[in-house]
């Protein structure tokens, strides 16, 4: 998708000058980490092999787009994106004192526990009536952009726990059919004619916030809310079938 080669380049493989390994190894991690989460009610991870791989591991740089920490679930540390010996996770900062980890789809519900999920609005100009309708949609994948790069776009029809909290408060939202993808998702609808606003054009490829999203990184002056969500339970399975679509 067109996320991902912009954020890991069209090869699909993590690149080699940011020392992470090959996607082959980062789905060998996930595995791993999701038998581990199963004993673990609060996605800390204990894993041996991260642990004692960690003596050789190498800190990822972090990219612009924010300065976000996520606090440790086990001392007053927070989470640094690592490569290890089994790919990417992330370890605490205190370590070797605190040894805790979690695997990507657990950083990324630590993220939206701690920070809540920003809801951003734009105007684009439908393409049936010409005429300029608001869409709305999260960006999960540009609001995680300070502490990892996840690689996919995270957005409108992802989320199934937050979709339907928007399509009950804007009714601009809803659940439509696509002869596009031959299936229906929820959606943005233009406000003029009802048509549909489809997914790639809202969250994929959004031509009219390319700049902001991606080129300049100012999409905070399109925010039009954000959710707090302590409970990350509804949320766990959706990200994780996503993680697992590219990890």
């Amino acid at each position: 998708m067109w996320l991902f080669k912009k954020l890991f380049g069209s090869k699909k493989e993590i690149m080699d000058d940011r020392g992470i390994t090959e996607k082959k190894e980062i789905m060998e991690h996930q595995g791993i980490t999701e038998k581990q989460e199963m004993m673990d009610d609060q996605g800390i991870i204990e894993e041996q092999e991260n642990i004692e791989s960690q003596k050789d591991v190498k800190i990822l740089p972090t990219n612009v787009y924010n300065n976000g920490q996520i606090p440790c679930g086990c001392c007053s540390g927070f989470y640094k994106i690592r490569e290890g010996k089994y790919g990417i996770f992330a370890g605490c900062s205190n370590y070797p004192n605190c040894k805790s980890t979690l695997n990507i789809s657990n950083i990324i519900l630590k993220y939206i526990e701690h920070y809540g999920l920003n809801i951003y609005c734009w105007e684009k100009v439908c393409y049936k009536c010409q005429n300029k309708t608001p869409v709305y949609s999260y960006y999960l994948d540009y609001d995680l952009g300070g502490i990892l790069d996840v690689g996919f776009a995270i957005g409108l029809g992802d989320l199934g726990y937050i979709d339907k909290l928007l399509s009950s408060e804007i009714p601009s939202i809803r659940i439509r059919y696509s002869k596009t993808t031959n299936s229906k998702y929820v959606a943005n609808t233009c406000k003029h004619c009802n048509a549909l606003q489809g997914r790639n054009y809202v969250v994929e490829d959004p031509h009219e916030i390319m700049s902001e999203l991606w080129g300049d990184l100012g999409m905070e002056k399109f925010l039009f809310k954000n959710i707090e969500i302590k409970d990350i339970t509804p949320l766990r399975e959706d990200i994780r079938k996503l993680c697992s679509y590219e990890f």
